[in-house]
């Protein structure tokens, strides 16, 4: 990979985040509802000094372009601002919040490759046959089952009806363990508290599989593809010519090279289950980002869904950064 594509695409990035902070930034603006009105609702007694008074304090009586250039430069200097209802440093809160999600996305991660690489496999080795059939009929009702609604006839089935899972949250009161990465199962691994361990996993279940479960699909028909097209391929008939045994064809020689495009697919599931959790987070109550995003959209709480959004394109563009530079490593012949 040249030096010449990596400042490209870090051009690209700069100009994304650019866009995508014009973009909420004037959405939020234009968007029905003012947070003073929000935040005083319930209190008696209000004046319209006390209204003036708390729109300064937030900055809301600068004009538009003012109060776009102080964000601008805010986020230069490394200062996301302060939330209007917190009323602490919006970095904070995504520094508590940020390692719950990953910690789901990335639970959910390991259940869709676990379940749709062996399933691509299968229907590729068993292509045409009525096995191959079955695993694409429900394949397309995977892709085609939208998460929250799998999510919800998992609650009934596992909480409401068996009792068997929890709902909410990440742990129980009392069973979280020491914070040293903020991710509970880490955690609990290094500080050999097993009971936290196994409450964290309990909580984890029901959300990553009804995240990883619609990506496992997707996972599987690429996989199938991708083995498809490797099968036909001249040195795998040399390989069963020299009388190799045929798993070790599959899965030495030929998965080896399908699995390469699952890169990609890695790529961008991950972006997507970071920023596209926000749905899961809520039905499970999950105290990631995406709910803390929610939350302030509703409050109007402006400097944290400026920087959530603007925080979440960063890491997806990062993470294609990276999954382009790891193509370019495991793929001598592609060169930029």
């Amino acid at each position: 990979m040249s030096l010449r594509y990596l400042v490209k695409r870090l051009f690209y990035l700069i100009g994304v985040l650019v866009f995508i902070t014009l973009f909420t930034f004037i959405l939020l603006r234009i968007s029905p509802g003012d947070p003073v009105d929000l935040m005083l609702i319930g209190q008696e007694d209000i004046t319209q000094e006390d209204i003036d008074r708390m729109t300064r304090q937030l900055g809301l009586d600068k004009p538009f372009h003012v109060q776009l250039y102080d964000f601008a430069d805010g986020i230069v200097k490394g200062d996301l601002g302060y939330s209007f209802y917190m009323n602490r440093p919006v970095w904070d809160l995504i520094k508590q919040r940020f390692p719950a999600s990953v910690e789901l996305a990335l639970f959910a991660m390991f259940i869709s490759f676990a379940v749709g690489i062996p399933i691509g496999i299968i229907a590729a080795v068993k292509h045409n046959s009525l096995v191959d059939r079955l695993i694409m009929g429900v394949n397309f009702l995977g892709v085609s089952m939208p998460p929250f609604w799998f999510a919800i006839i998992l609650v009934l089935i596992f909480s409401v009806s068996l009792g068997w899972l929890p709902t909410m949250s990440r742990s129980v009161y009392g069973m979280y363990p020491e914070n040293i990465t903020g991710l509970l199962i880490v955690d609990s691994i290094l500080t050999l508290n097993w009971k936290a361990l196994t409450t964290a996993l309990r909580h984890l279940v029901l959300p990553s599989i009804s995240l990883g479960m619609a990506y496992s699909a997707i996972v599987a028909r690429i996989l199938r593809s991708s083995m498809l097209e490797v099968l036909s391929q001249d040195y795998i008939t040399v390989a069963r010519s020299k009388g190799l045994k045929k798993r070790r064809v599959i899965l030495r020689h030929a998965l080896r090279n399908a699995l390469i495009p699952m890169i990609t697919v890695a790529g961008l599931e991950a972006g997507t289950l970071l920023g596209g959790n926000i749905v899961i987070e809520t039905i499970f109550s999950w105290p990631g980002l995406g709910t803390l995003i929610v939350g302030s959209i509703f409050a109007r709480d402006y400097p944290v869904v400026q920087a959530g959004v603007i925080f979440f394109a960063l890491v997806f563009v990062l993470i294609n950064l990276l999954v382009d530079i790891a193509y370019s490593i495991v793929d001598p012949r592609i060169r930029w």
